[in-house]
């Protein structure tokens, strides 16, 4: 990742936490909670056909995460954000209070940020790379609020799936730049100042974009392509869920 990435990043961290609104006291018996963060992907775009996606879908993988573990879904997924969108409802009460309140946080944004980037830059893989910086220090900047409002809640990032079928001339494209581009995520997951918990969707689809993918040219999940993101979300949750317990008992 680029050292000014990393520079970005420690600065993001200072200032978050002057923004730390301290954590939400519950109750033992209160039922953990699970808030999804993102866009189209979080929302279950098309899942829902005869409903005109008026409505997140209860397909969509942040409730069958929440359905496996027994969790409270608050699913505030919404088609067509990018980074900015999401960070301008970061300000709201609204998005505060969920996140306040929240056990566990799914991440999933910046398909709609690389797809832009994609049809500004012609393919120009130079130009892709300056706006992939600019899409990893508002990620950055995201996950430092969120980190602010509430310090306790245990975030669960995904990467970047490749949305195209492989028939489809931009499938090649994909390959080409989002393993790098995913290779940086992962890298910010892993920062110390972070710490947040990695859902590799990038590697989950590859090879089963027929499967994964709704039909037609829809670079959507489908109901399997959520049960896959549903699985390897609440998997990593579960790896942080197991390292909770050996601390607590040490």
């Amino acid at each position: 990742m680029n050292k000014k990435i990393f520079s970005i990043l420690t600065v993001l961290m200072l200032l978050g936490s002057l923004f730390s609104t301290g954590a939400f006291a519950k109750s033992e018996n209160a039922k953990q909670s699970l808030v999804a963060l993102g866009d189209s992907i979080t929302f279950g775009y098309n899942l829902n056909k005869n409903q005109n996606n008026h409505h997140t879908s209860k397909l969509a993988f942040p409730e069958l995460i929440g359905e496996e573990n027994g969790w409270r879904v608050r699913n505030l997924g919404v088609s067509g954000w990018r980074t900015d969108d999401l960070l301008n409802a970061l300000k709201t009460d609204k998005y505060r209070d969920a996140v306040r309140h929240a056990d566990y946080i799914t991440l999933n944004i910046g398909s709609n940020d690389l797809l832009d980037a994609l049809r500004a830059s012609g393919g120009n893989i130079e130009v892709i790379g300056d706006m992939t910086q600019i899409y990893y220090s508002k990620l950055a900047t995201i996950i430092t609020v969120i980190k602010g409002i509430n310090p306790n809640a245990e975030i669960v990032l995904y990467n970047i799936y490749n949305p195209f079928q492989e028939m489809d001339p931009r499938f090649m494209i994909g390959e080409t730049v989002l393993p790098p581009i995913n290779q940086g995520l992962l890298e910010l997951a892993n920062l110390p100042l972070f710490k947040v918990k990695y859902a590799d969707a990038y590697t989950a689809f590859k090879g089963n974009q027929s499967t994964f993918l709704l039909p037609n040219g829809d670079i959507h999940p489908s109901i399997d392509g959520h049960k896959e993101l549903a699985r390897i979300g609440s998997g990593a949750f579960q790896v942080l869920v197991k390292s909770q317990k050996q601390v607590a008992k040490k």
